[in-house]
């Protein structure tokens, strides 16, 4: 014996905790992103009706204006803050270079050496290779 009660169970047994524990799909869901006191939490609705989902629904939105909470989906990008730090895409810059493989506007990050522009594209498990050093 393991002291566990699935592992211990007989295959009767585990055949209606399996049963037990696997949930239906639920043929009505909605999903709503939040910014809440700095978090980015996404909300997701569940209901056998439709009618119960869009209930859910206006009462998490009435609460979020009440609160003052924003949707993450809106801009995307974190409302002030307070000086705490949001995880969110920074604003595009206007005088970011673009990156000459994937014509997209590059990210400014800042490394070891000083800033530096960098093409943010995914390739495969990697990233793109693109960068242009910014001389001061």
């Amino acid at each position: 014996m393991s002291n566990d009660p699935i592992m211990d169970a007989t295959e009767t047994e585990k055949e209606v905790m399996e049963a037990t524990y696997k949930l239906p799909e639920a043929p009505a869901s909605v999903t709503v992103k939040l910014w809440i006191d700095d978090y980015n939490v996404m909300l997701t609705m569940r209901s056998q009706k439709v009618s119960d989902v869009v209930e859910q629904l206006e009462y998490i939105i009435n609460t979020a204006k009440k609160k003052g909470w924003k949707s993450t989906w809106d801009k995307g990008e974190a409302p002030a803050t307070g000086g705490k730090k949001a995880y969110s895409k920074p604003p595009a810059d206007p005088n970011a270079p673009t990156c000459p493989t994937h014509n997209r506007q590059m990210r400014k990050f800042d490394g070891r050496y000083g800033e530096f522009w960098k093409c943010t594209a995914k390739i495969g498990d990697g990233w793109c290779n693109e960068k242009v050093n910014i001389k001061e």
